[in-house]
């Protein structure tokens, strides 16, 4: 059958094997396309996956599937149908998406699930329809006994005598898809598609904002994040004749690099062990379809926002509609190279191939800061954080942190023994860009609390201090003294819950500290050789004088600010927050 601009009424089953797999002509599989419209084929479950292979094999009704030929190609894109399309596939096929799952993974969690769902979808054909080969197997049986006179129906029973007819439909193509056409340009296919999905299981916002904004620079950066595999193909294609061609191959490549070291910091080593330092990632671990929607919120924090719908809508609509590539090329650079700056304050793993943040990062461990005692990810904690320390301009934001490092070792230890208090207003007010600013504000009131305290956490004073102030910013009674919390189990066995806390403690209890500052120091992060005695000043480069310590403390302005706050020479004051 020629397919190269016929639109066929029924789309066979057996034109859905890649035959070329076996080295015959290319099947029809290789003409099919998704359109960049067209949400993740990622979301059906094993038994959604098993239903629809039983309803065809019964001969039951199946949706048809919705197709559009750009009048610029001979692909073949599917609207909707794109889920079925590709169960059928794997079917045929018998791959459901192990055999390749180390290269498409992005974690190795999620190698672990993709291998997982497929086993599960295998056992739930053994136990039910069978697989694809079964089928022919009862066909080969079908034919064997028919050709010899004996009832097939009863010699296979019910279930193999169905499978058995079912492949002979196959194999005469009377097995198939209805497929109804869109006519018309892109424009017209992606409206189709947007009315196919708003009834029935409808789009989730963010399908339909990436759909709306897909030509914004902003939702290029997103996506190129989100879908790492497939990150070229976000950016325009530059035509030979265009006479900026070569700066603006330039400047994706950087976006490209950018993107990578965007993804190493936010999602990357994958949760494995979520008690090691630089293992758990900042921005947790969503499921493939809510990385965007993350990424959207957090560019918006990072720019000063609180990652609100609106503040959202506003980034993505910045510079829609613009078609040249210049501007989107350079808004798009611009946005990656912002965020990558903010993000390097934060942990070593945001810093460029070219070294020049190399005495930005902070050393922020994620487990400590964005995660619970039982190893949940809280992502206002990460967003409250970022939007407190990068408040104001410039000048503001650096004696912010430089004072933050001089009180560090204190402010971490309320926060590993009292983080519950601000994680509590998750239940008490919303999560993630609903309580940014009151998170932030937690912060910012806990710096200043330890600084009124001369930086001593373990007084009758700072205690009093510190419960006034949650009460004020929280809303939430606290206990007298910052301990280890104490989880009870009813029976003989420890719950996991204890066991997730009392390894988190003994973790942090256990760990490295940084030689100027006093805090924690992630020894996979971001980590500096320092003289104790600087080296200008006569200190010998010998183990006796040797310490680690974060980057941005072994800053010369920094670590006079902390030995002067240790000393008690200083007690500096703290620049204003200002939400927006």
């Amino acid at each position: 059958m020629v397919y190269s601009s016929q639109k066929i009424p029924w789309l066979p089953l057996a034109d859905l094997f890649p035959t070329e797999l076996h080295g015959q002509e290319p099947s029809f599989v290789s003409q099919l396309r998704k359109p960049d419209f067209q949400r993740a084929t990622l979301s059906w479950t094993p038994q959604d996956c098993v239903m629809l292979i039983q309803s065809m094999v019964e001969r039951l009704v199946v949706p048809s599937i919705v197709m559009w030929t750009s009048p610029l190609s001979t692909y073949r894109y599917i609207l909707d149908g794109a889920h079925r399309v590709s169960v059928v596939m794997a079917w045929l096929t018998d791959d459901w998406g192990e055999k390749a799952a180390a290269e498409v993974a992005e974690t190795e969690e999620e190698e672990e699930q993709i291998k997982k769902a497929a086993s599960e979808v295998r056992e739930k054909l053994r136990q039910g329809v069978g697989f694809f080969t079964d089928l022919r197997a009862d066909y080969d049986e079908f034919k064997r006994i028919s050709d010899s006179g004996g009832d097939a129906l009863e010699d296979l029973g019910e279930q193999r005598h169905q499978r058995a007819l079912f492949y002979a439909d196959y194999i005469g193509k009377q097995s198939n898809f209805p497929v109804l056409w869109v006519e018309g340009d892109y424009n017209r296919a992606e409206q189709s598609f947007l009315r196919i999905n708003n009834s029935g299981q409808g789009l989730s916002e963010w399908e339909k904002r990436v759909i709306e904004y897909r030509n914004s620079s902003a939702m290029r950066v997103i996506m190129s994040v989100a879908n790492s595999s497939s990150a070229e193909h976000y950016w325009p294609a530059l035509s030979r004749t265009d006479t900026q061609r070569e700066q603006l191959a330039s400047q994706i490549s950087e976006i490209h690099d950018g993107i990578r070291h965007l993804r190493t910091s936010l999602f990357e080593p994958p949760l494995g062990r979520p008690f090691r330092p630089g293992i758990v990632p900042m921005l947790g671990m969503p499921n493939p379809g809510g990385k965007a929607d993350l990424l959207g919120e957090l560019l918006c924090v990072l720019q000063g926002n609180r990652g609100t719908e609106a503040e959202i809508t506003a980034l993505l609509a910045g510079d829609l509609g613009v078609e040249e590539s210049k501007p989107i090329v350079n808004n798009g650079l611009q946005l990656v190279t912002d965020a990558l700056d903010k993000l390097s304050y934060l942990t070593g793993a945001a810093m460029l191939s070219n070294n020049r943040n190399q005495n930005k990062s902070l050393g922020i461990i994620p487990l400590l800061y964005m995660y619970t005692d039982a190893g949940r990810y809280v992502r206002s904690l990460l967003y409250g954080f970022a939007y407190w320390l990068f408040n104001g301009n410039q000048e503001a934001r650096l004696a912010r942190m430089r004072i933050f490092c001089g009180y560090r070792a204190g402010f971490e230890q309320v926060l590993l023994h009292h983080k519950g208090d601000v994680v509590a207003l998750t239940q008490r007010t919303g999560s993630g860009s609903e309580i940014t600013a009151q998170t932030a504000q937690y912060f910012h009131r806990l710096l200043e609390t330890i600084i009124h305290n001369a930086g001593g956490i373990s007084s009758i004073g700072f205690m009093q201090d510190y419960k006034v102030m949650v009460q004020e910013v929280i809303g939430k009674t606290v206990a007298d003294a910052i301990e280890f919390p104490e989880y009870q189990a009813t029976g003989r066995v420890f719950t996991s819950r204890q066991k997730a806390a009392r390894l988190y403690y003994t973790f942090f209890d256990n760990h490295a500290r940084c030689g100027i500052c006093g805090g924690f120091l992630d020894l996979t992060d971001a980590v500096q050789h320092d003289h104790v005695i600087d080296y200008a000043k006569g200190g010998p480069t010998d183990s006796a004088n040797h310490q680690l310590a974060h980057p941005f403390c072994n800053n010369p302005q920094t670590k006079q600010l902390i030995a002067d706050v240790r000393a008690k020479r200083l007690r500096p004051e703290l620049p204003p927050f200002v939400p927006r």
